[in-house]
């Protein structure tokens, strides 16, 4: 500390000399801990005399935290990590107003998960499948593999991989070949990268989409710093049990990169507030790995009341060509075919109205609307939209049925009397 001290002061003399001291106040510093080789940022914040912080390390009990705070309250500190062991000897819980900013909370992690166990087990339920065919249904044999999964992969169970049981439990109730397929192929992929004795990049990518962070997570996260994100919809997800996921998707303004925070229904592991919402954070993490990438944001406010601009920055975001959406979707499906599940806004020249909605680009391509979890979307978004040529946006979950793009509508913007009205479907 007497180091920056003196270099501040010294600063000051040199640049700011002539200058009086502004009448501002510091509330809120970021500080750089490199420890173990491992560089991680710890952001803290003063609400009158309580201190709260983050840190992008993601661990419950943090030794980068650790060293700032002994950085700031020692006067002659010494940041060797056994000295902070001595002092700081119970674990690091942030305070504050938890509505200004959270603390980061791993739901699941691929950490210390026996691989070599988990790709047999998945061996296993792949071959029952096989044998049992997708229209034999559920068998003893996947009813057995499934369970073994479960015991085998990461506790609590990862989000992913209850998400990836429960569609191929409904993939396979409604003999869905195709699914089946999809959903056998990402698992295979997984079983493969598992093996690995040195996973690639691409091969981690694809373990911490299915399982979480890894043990030595620094390539497969990316900071993200002063952004303006829109929730724009929450969404039901059916895994091993009904409704096992609660997902949320936020559009970023700056450049309409799409992200998700996934959490068990009631889990405290996301951040707060309600939806639609605009979110100003100022240190989020986004894992590198199946689309939508999941966020995890550290440090951030919210704010329900959505103000004209927002919604035309929005609305900008959104996707006006059926091709790249359809080329978003390969994409996709290639690099994560048991996990994919895009989300896109897009924003339609008109709409026809046939057995079921259907949203037409400017150069008259088809995306069919198509809701098999909730049909009642559709009528609703029906009757919403009722008189007008298209919604300024609709924003949806893609998938493919019969080898045909389609979105199931989760949330639609209308323009009317010169303002936008949502609505979640």
């Amino acid at each position: 500390m007497k180091a920056f001290q003196a270099a501040a002061k010294a600063a000051l003399l040199r640049v700011y000399a002539d200058q009086a001291a502004p009448d501002a106040v510091v509330d809120r510093i970021s500080v750089d801990v490199e420890l173990k080789g491992q560089r991680e940022t710890v952001s803290l914040r003063l609400h009158g005399d309580e201190l709260s912080w983050s840190c992008t390390c993601a661990q419950t009990e943090c030794a980068h935290a650790r060293v700032a705070l002994a950085f700031l309250a020692s006067a002659e500190p010494d940041a060797r990590e056994d000295r902070i062991t001595e002092v700081w000897d119970q674990p690091v819980v942030g305070a504050g107003a938890p509505g200004e900013r959270r603390r980061l909370v791993q739901d699941d992690a691929a950490a210390g998960v026996n691989r070599p166990a988990l790709a047999e087990v998945l061996e296993d339920l792949l071959q029952a499948v096989v044998r049992s065919g997708v229209r034999g249904g559920s068998s003893a044999a996947l009813d057995e593999a499934l369970q073994r999964l479960r015991h085998a992969a990461p506790s609590p169970l990862p989000l992913a991989v209850s998400r990836w049981v429960g569609r191929l439990k409904r993939a396979l109730s409604a003999h869905d070949g195709d699914e089946t397929a999809r959903l056998l192929a990402g698992a295979s992929l997984l079983i493969d990268d598992l093996q690995e004795d040195r996973p690639s990049t691409a091969a981690r990518q694809r373990i911490r989409s299915w399982l979480g962070a890894l043990d030595d997570d620094t390539d497969g996260i990316v900071r993200l710093t002063d952004r303006t994100l829109v929730e724009v919809v929450r969404e039901p997800l059916s895994g091993v049990e009904r409704a096992a996921v609660e997902r949320r998707y936020l559009v970023d303004l700056s450049d309409g990169a799409i992200y998700r925070e996934d959490r068990p229904p009631g889990a405290s592991s996301v951040s707060i507030g309600p939806c639609p919402r605009v979110v100003t954070v100022w240190l989020a993490i986004a894992e590198q790995g199946a689309a939508p990438q999941r966020l995890r944001l550290l440090q951030y406010a919210v704010s329900p009341a959505i103000e004209a601009p927002v919604w035309d920055q929005l609305a900008g975001c959104a996707v006006r060509d059926w091709n790249a959406l359809l080329a978003t979707y390969r994409g996709a499906a290639r690099a994560y075919p048991g996990l994919c599940e895009p989300f896109a806004l897009v924003a339609p020249a008109k709409v026809v109205h046939d057995l079921s909605p259907v949203l037409i680009d400017h150069a008259g391509r088809s995306l069919h609307l198509v809701h098999p979890d909730n049909p009642p979307a559709l009528r609703y978004l029906e009757a919403f939209t009722a008189g007008a040529t298209a919604p300024a946006w609709v924003a949806g979950r893609l998938f493919d049925r019969d080898g045909v793009l389609a979105m199931a509508p989760l949330g639609v913007g209308m323009m009317r009397d010169g303002r936008l009205c949502y609505a979640q479907l």
